[in-house]
């Protein structure tokens, strides 16, 4: 396996679909996203784009490392789409039987260039037990490079069975029966129905209206919308065309009299439904509506044929509400065996010790 390193996306057209086939599983590791991202968040900082290929036979690509490195005084290898965006479950891509002499040739790879093309590794919010960073990890120390890891926030996943009462069956008896009471109440009365955005013509005023809910609903609980970050805004302009485009997203919409009054914003493989935002009119707060809301998403999902409806990181409480599984998140930093690299593992360590302690001291305290 050859191992070439990409500076620029117009490089990679020629394995655009091997690269779209790799990422199936996860629409934020495809193009459509990590592309928009890239002229967001990295190229405007003057980052430089760092994508290693896996190239085996006649230019076929087997494996995907899709890596940028920071314009900082410690050049850091990061995972493209890190960082604000909130990219979900980033690893290394590969074929099935290509992980292993993959993960091997990305440790080869960085091996030889520590130092040179990067200073330091940091892949953050990486699933605890995914099994292409750990190898690489493993596989670096063994090289001679140290790894720190450091537990993250938890990500949340419900496994749906094929019918939606089955589904009900499994949540606890005032949810099942809060569920079964706003069907009845919102749906089969017809005072609610539900839209979808399947149309790119459609899309930018659809766009705006989740923006507009999403923002409307920080605001009201005292917070900052996500949307209102320039930035944040453009590159989810652009993303949701490209991903509609590419039958990866799913803009659903509660409509009450006429009137947008939630929205998911979600994106799906062939298995799954990833719920990555959300919003809803204030003034529909004392009803639930971001309960309504939740209740149509998954229905629909398990409706469409989908076996998991994905809630994304984040610890909030109302995730276990719905039966969600949790899996932990770490980061993995890589460090070069010099004074550098020494210093910057201790400043971590000792960092997590301090938050450690505090959390033990708090939890004291108001015991």
């Amino acid at each position: 396996m050859n191992i070439v390193r990409y500076f620029d996306f117009a490089e990679l057209s020629e394995h655009r679909t091997a690269w779209e086939s790799l990422a199936e599983a996860n629409p934020m590791m495809s193009p459509e996203w990590m592309i928009p991202w890239w002229e967001t968040y990295g190229a405007p900082q003057n980052h430089e784009l760092c994508c290693l290929a896996g190239i085996c036979g006649r230019g076929n690509l087997v494996g995907f490392a899709p890596f940028y490195v920071t314009n900082t005084k410690t050049k850091k290898l990061r995972l493209l789409g890190d960082g604000p965006a909130c990219s979900d479950h980033m690893t290394l891509l590969a074929l099935p039987d290509y992980d292993a002499l993959f993960s091997l040739a990305v440790a080869d790879w960085m091996r030889e260039e520590a130092g040179k093309s990067w200073g330091a590794a940091y892949f953050e919010c990486v699933r605890a037990e995914d099994k292409s960073i750990l190898s690489l990890s493993d596989l670096l120390i063994e090289k001679g490079l140290s790894s720190y890891k450091r537990p993250n926030c938890s990500s949340w996943q419900v496994e749906l069975p094929d019918t939606w009462e089955e589904y009900l069956s499994r949540l606890s008896k005032n949810q099942r029966k809060r569920c079964r009471r706003w069907w009845r109440q919102w749906f089969d009365s017809g005072k609610i129905t539900r839209k979808s955005v399947s149309k790119v013509d459609k899309l930018d005023a659809a766009y705006e209206d989740l923006c507009q809910l999403h923002n409307a609903r920080r605001r009201f609980l005292g917070q900052t919308g996500a949307f209102e970050d320039p930035q944040f805004f453009e590159f989810h302009r652009e993303t949701t065309r490209q991903l509609l485009q590419g039958g990866k997203l799913r803009l659903d919409f509660l409509v009450l009299e006429g009137r947008p009054i939630t929205c998911e914003y979600l994106f799906n493989n062939n298995n799954s439904v990833f719920s990555y935002q959300s919003g809803y009119d204030p003034e529909f707060s004392s009803i639930g509506a971001g309960n309504i809301s939740l209740t149509s998403a998954i229905k629909s999902a398990i409706e469409d044929g989908y076996r998991t409806f994905d809630f994304l990181r984040g610890n909030e409480s109302y995730k276990k509400s719905w039966k969600a599984s949790e899996t932990q998140t770490i980061d993995v930093h890589i460090h070069q065996k010099n004074l550098t690299g020494t210093i910057e593992q201790a400043k971590l360590s000792t960092k997590d010790w301090l938050r450690y302690v505090r959390s033990k001291l708090t939890a004291g305290s108001s015991s």
